[in-house]
């Protein structure tokens, strides 16, 4: 508790502590601060430091290093919250072993007898045989099956015209990759991998499903642009979402408002 409570006081009592707090896209610029005088500017970064710890909460148990930056711009925002410093620590304290590896011959005689010696020797180098050891043991290939006796039925060939095997499934893999993006707000790398998510749904196959895919594509890169301040391009493609699935509608309770607005606009504005 000590050690907590004296990395806090190191971090936040800093006086260049708000000196590294630059907005993030869609941000005002300079960053508001709960502390402001202005009634607006307080109100707004109270609502996005509230934002963003509830983020940061959900992110401490899948990515702490991503969480850790959240809760340090929550820090920026609202100085006085209790949980930016709290989840700062909880995020930090974490050591990685990672000794180096070495490609040597390793001296089977010296290896240590027991298990006391053995965790004295953690940070040594890990030490692999050289590729030419590993080749003395790589197992033959195994022998191809021999051709199906005849009168047995050989497997049907998939048709010319039918859509690749795997490719729905890619676009869905894609789909989770961009949504897990936008929720630890890598923006760009969200924008890109739903454009990525969009190209690979398949032309053939059931068109309700494939739309919805689509369709679902274009609303997480949309709401990458809306966090990117990418406005014009953001409506652009809420609107062909809407276009190619008219029944989309967003989860209000889980959908920031700056989305919800702009999705809405883009409805109003599709043909």
């Amino acid at each position: 508790m000590g050690v907590s409570f004296g990395l806090c006081a190191a971090f936040w009592g800093a006086s260049e502590a708000r000196a590294g707090c630059e907005p993030w896209p869609g941000e005002p610029r300079p960053l508001p601060v709960a502390s402001s005088s202005d009634p607006l500017t307080a109100r707004f970064a109270r609502m996005r430091a509230h934002e963003l710890a509830v983020l940061a909460l959900e992110l401490e148990r899948s990515a702490p290093g991503d969480a850790l930056k959240v809760w340090l711009h929550v820090a920026c925002l609202d100085p006085e919250r209790d949980d930016a410093p709290e989840g700062a620590v909880r995020t930090a304290l974490v050591r990685i072993h990672a000794p180096e590896v070495m490609r040597e011959e390793p001296d089977v005689a010296s290896q240590a007898p027991d298990l006391a010696s053995a965790f004295t020797q953690l940070d040594n180098p890990i030490l692999v045989a050289p590729p030419k050891r590993l080749a003395e043991v790589t197992p033959r290939r195994a022998t191809p099956p021999r051709a199906k006796k005849r009168g047995v039925a050989q497997q049907a060939r998939p048709s010319p015209h039918a859509a690749p095997q795997g490719v729905p499934s890619l676009a869905d893999g894609l789909l989770d990759e961009a949504e897990g993006l936008v929720r630890q707000a890598h923006f760009e790398e969200a924008l890109e991998t739903a454009r990525k998510a969009r190209e690979a749904v398949p032309e053939t196959g059931d068109q309700a499903a494939l739309r919805k895919r689509r369709a679902r594509a274009d609303v997480i890169a949309g709401t990458a642009q809306v966090a990117l301040g990418q406005d014009a391009e953001a409506r652009a493609s809420f609107e062909r979402a809407i276009q190619t699935d008219p029944s989309l509608r967003l989860d209000r309770a889980n959908t920031s408002p700056k989305v919800l607005r702009a999705f809405e606009a883009a409805r109003g504005g599709a043909p």
